[in-house]
């Protein structure tokens, strides 16, 4: 035990008995300090090391999945209930593909520079609401690409190939990477059920502005921002 109590008005504190020394190494014991042959420890062993060594410094890591849906991202399931055809009603496109009056895009259908209005992040999609990128809108599609393999690999794995393989095209789009672009990608990716009954191998990349808000300008291409 150790006497307790105040310290006099203006005397030094006194060194924590755990604390390391200043050098960060602790001492041998005394009877190997002379390079001579190791004595045994005297009656009641060596003193004990506080129970911690000075903290080494740690390597930063970034985990991709955490930067995205740090920044925002939005995972869009993609599913089909039964037969696509006659979902793609309302929305027009003119002769070189551009959608020139909004309405009802099926999934399946979407293209790149194609722009269209958020669904319900929270629920499957089967269509989207196409809209002119003269119009304002949510969001802009920027590429497509297919996932290999046979057999559904499982969704998790889904995700983190859409998330990679959007990232990777962003810079190619937008200008900027997107670690350093203030602007947020979504995407929509097969499901199990898509996967197996459409053949669905598809992902499909789209940038937006940050917070939701509508982008007024036709594209998004080159923005740098």
């Amino acid at each position: 035990m150790r006497p307790g109590g105040p310290r006099p008005p203006g005397a030094p504190k006194p060194p924590s008995p755990f604390a390391p020394p200043s050098s960060g190494v602790y001492p041998p014991p005394a009877s190997l300090r002379s390079g001579g042959t190791p004595q045994p420890p005297p009656d009641g062993g060596y003193p004990v090391p506080p129970p911690y060594a000075p903290e080494q410094p740690r390597k930063k890591r970034t985990r991709l999945i955490v930067t995205l849906a740090i920044a925002g991202v939005v995972v869009l399931g993609l599913v089909i209930f039964g037969v696509v055809t006659g979902l793609n009603q309302g929305a027009e496109r003119n002769d070189s593909g551009q959608i020139t009056s909004a309405g009802n895009l099926s999934a399946f259908d979407v293209k790149v520079g194609d722009c269209f209005d958020l669904p319900d992040p929270n629920g499957e999609v089967t269509d989207l609401s196409g809209v002119p990128c003269t119009d304002p809108h949510d969001a802009e599609v920027y590429a497509t690409f297919d996932i290999d393999g046979q057999d559904f690999p499982g969704t998790d794995k889904v995700i983190a190939e859409a998330e990679r393989g959007c990232s990777r095209r962003f810079k190619d789009f937008v200008g900027l990477p997107y670690r350093r672009s203030e602007l947020e990608l979504q995407y929509l990716y097969p499901t199990s059920d898509s996967w197996d009954t459409q053949n669905d191998r598809e992902v499909v990349c789209a940038v937006t502005e940050p917070d939701g808000k509508k982008t007024t300008v036709e594209t998004l291409q080159d923005a740098k921002r």
